[in-house]
């Protein structure tokens, strides 16, 4: 953790929003959303789980955008864990799909595959 990060959090906003954990090389390692910034932002670094300490030896520099409401950072922030792929989103960096949805062409129609879904007509 950067000596600086304590300053950096002292003028964080109390307001809803996204934020980001770069590391050294000022690469995004972490995003989060809160109707919060700074109160999240300070748990993180107040926490002694094992995921935050990670963070924390990590962290050298935070950002923020500030989206006006909650629903607005988790639609932010879900698009930017797919954009960035950072190294402590686990859910967003997911990009194989496990399941997949299979049509077969019978007579020029559409059918299911599952035998227990009808075959319907599209």
């Amino acid at each position: 953790m950067s000596q600086d990060i304590p300053n950096q959090i002292a003028v964080l906003p109390n307001v809803a929003g996204v934020y980001f954990f770069y590391d050294a090389a000022d690469t995004i390692v972490y995003i989060g959303k809160s109707i919060n910034i700074k109160k999240r932002v300070q748990q993180h670094f107040s926490s002694k789980d094992r995921k935050s300490q990670k963070i924390q030896r990590t962290t050298h520099r935070i950002s923020y955008d500030v989206t006006g409401s909650e629903l607005i950072a988790l639609l932010h922030e879900t698009e930017l864990i797919k954009e960035n792929k950072p190294l402590f989103n686990k859910l967003g960096r997911r990009t194989t799909f496990t399941y997949g949805l299979y049509a077969i062409m019978k007579n020029d129609y559409i059918g299911s595959l599952n035998p227990q879904v009808p075959n319907l007509l599209f």
